[in-house]
């Protein structure tokens, strides 16, 4: 019974760890870890042609923005960790209707002689870096391209399209919208 107690006890342990934790490479872009912030002074531009507002305080609790307003008026939770961000602005987050998953070396570089050298045309793919870098410019979703117009996607569309699921699962986004 009491191996029994153990083991039921470091496994519920286990879980309690693994729930609490980043996924992988996921900790390392987060610079404000708590569950509640505002982002005070702050000029908001909220997407829909209306003109910017100047001095707001938005409210972020577990991820999901819970209200935006005046500063001087605004609804601040208790204990919530106030960042002063004069100057900023705060914008939705962009979709990425073009995009790369990878580059190309350039092709006269390549040609010696008339031909294209070994071992080839060369593409690098960075499926790590470059959604880190789209998400650091502001873009939350990625749209999925067509290998060519009407006909569904090709080899290479697909498999931009499953790479680009690293930018969703960094941003908290889905392929349909932001979040």
């Amino acid at each position: 019974m009491r191996l029994l107690f153990l083991i039921a006890s470091l496994l519920l342990a286990a879980i309690t760890v693994a729930q609490t934790q980043k996924a992988s490479g996921v900790a390392d872009f987060i610079s404000v870890d708590t569950p509640v912030f505002v982002l005070a002074h702050v000029r908001v531009i909220d997407g829909t042609g209306t003109p910017a507002k100047e001095d707001q305080a938005v409210v972020i609790a577990n991820g999901k923005i819970q209200s935006i307003g005046l500063e001087e008026s605004a609804q601040i939770p208790q204990g919530a960790r106030r960042m002063d961000r004069s100057g900023s602005t705060v914008i939705p987050g962009l979709v990425g209707m073009h995009y790369h998953l990878y580059y190309t070396d350039s092709y006269a570089v390549q040609v010696v002689d008339g031909r294209v050298g070994e071992p080839g045309l060369f593409i690098a793919e960075i499926p790590y870096t470059a959604p880190r870098l789209y998400l650091a410019a502001g873009v939350t979703t990625m749209r999925a391209r067509r290998a060519e117009s009407g006909d569904p996607a090709g080899p290479c569309a697909q498999a931009e399209t499953d790479r680009a699921s690293v930018l969703s699962e960094l941003a908290g986004s889905s392929s349909s919208g932001n979040r």
